[in-house]
């Protein structure tokens, strides 16, 4: 089951207020009933689950698919025998994260600054142009082409004010987690964070692969989710 966020796909999103959200820069707190507060997209999710009368599974979730997963996680634990995180970070920013980190931020907020002033139609083009693979490049441009300009910046605000979870992460993830990062990714370091703070996960790196394990290298990263999804169905008696 693999459900659009608000503003992505085939998903309706409500207007994105860019004058209320002006202080983005600065990252004040959330407002908690901030439709576009990452608390808002988690709770997306478990609507999704409810609807479906799914009471228990294994949660993926990539990029900033990995920020609503993680909340979502670390606030209804009960609700997930497993949960996987590629390409993600547990708080917007921490002094052991690399340099690298911080300039994937800086060119994220660049990207969002796009967005605003043209629409994701012109940020799915510069993207495509990074890709060799013609049937990817076209991908990542449809993909785009689907984003609702609100969606994308609410995302991106919900993605520079979620709250720092790596203090809960011990305490909340008692289930089997597994973390992916290419050797390559800017957000490696903060991948590594985050499996310190989770002594029981297993972070796996994939070589020569940078941002986007799943998109990188769907082969792999599918083989590594599911063996972790076997792993599991065996601890469980499945």
């Amino acid at each position: 089951i693999a459900p659009d966020l608000r503003g992505h796909g085939q998903t309706s999103c409500p207007p994105f207020d860019t004058s209320a959200h002006a202080s983005d820069a600065n990252v004040s707190p959330p407002d908690s009933d901030d439709c576009y507060a990452i608390e808002a997209f988690a709770e997306d999710v478990r609507a999704v689950m409810d609807f479906l009368e799914i009471g228990v599974c294994v949660l993926v979730g990539t990029g900033f698919g990995g920020s609503v997963a993680l909340e979502l996680a670390v606030h209804a634990p009960e609700r997930f025998a497993g949960l996987v995180l590629s390409d993600a970070s547990a708080a917007p920013d921490h002094p052991a994260y690399a340099d690298s980190y911080r300039a994937y931020a800086a060119e994220c907020q660049a990207a969002t600054e796009l967005v605003a002033r043209a629409g994701p139609a012109a940020l799915g083009k510069r993207a495509a142009a990074a890709i060799a693979s013609p049937f990817l490049a076209s991908g990542v441009r449809s993909r785009y082409a689907n984003l609702e300009r609100d969606g994308y910046l609410g995302a991106a605000h919900a993605a520079q004010t979620r709250p720092d979870l790596l203090p809960v992460l011990e305490q909340r993830l008692t289930m089997p987690v597994l973390i992916c990062a290419g050797t390559d990714d800017p957000l490696l370091s903060a991948s590594e964070v985050m499996a310190a703070h989770l002594p029981h996960a297993r972070l796996v790196t994939f070589t020569d692969t940078a941002h986007g394990v799943p998109l990188q290298r769907p082969e792999a990263f599918g083989k590594a989710v599911f063996a972790f999804f076997r792993e599991i169905e065996d601890a469980h008696g499945a």
